[in-house]
């Protein structure tokens, strides 16, 4: 298998957006397709969006919930006005913690959520059966 392909789009808008929902942290946003996302991600397309040491993991979690599912939303949105296709995509949503001493740097996981976009254009948090899709 190849290495992570490069974005196909780097979203600065869906940043702003995103950035306004959750309110703290950084984000980033990223589309990418191909055979890469297909194998390690099972969906044809995938917009990977990462939340940055936001105080988005020590939200409760209706609250949490309900920010993701917008965020995820925010993305359909992105992808609808960019005329992408959209059934079968994953908008997957990572919460990261970062911290960056010059000399050496740790990141890892905190938790997200996964979304799929249905054949109708409809977000879901069930995978979606890629032949309906194409």
């Amino acid at each position: 298998m190849s290495a992570n392909p490069e974005p196909e789009i780097t979203s600065t808008d869906l940043v702003e957006q995103i950035a306004a929902l959750v309110g703290s942290g950084q984000v980033r946003c990223e589309y990418v397709t191909g055979e890469w996302v297909r194998q390690a991600h099972g969906a044809p397309r995938m917009l990977s969006i990462a939340l940055t040491n936001s105080d988005v993991p020590h939200w409760p979690a209706p609250k949490r919930d309900v920010v993701l599912a917008r965020v995820a939303g925010a993305g359909v949105d992105w992808l609808r006005r960019r005329q992408r296709p959209a059934g079968g995509t994953l908008v997957s949503i990572a919460l990261v913690r970062k911290i960056d001493l010059r000399i050496i740097s740790w990141t890892w996981g905190v938790g997200g959520r996964d979304y799929w976009i249905d054949a109708h254009g409809t977000l879901t948090d069930q995978p979606t059966n890629e032949k309906e899709n194409q």
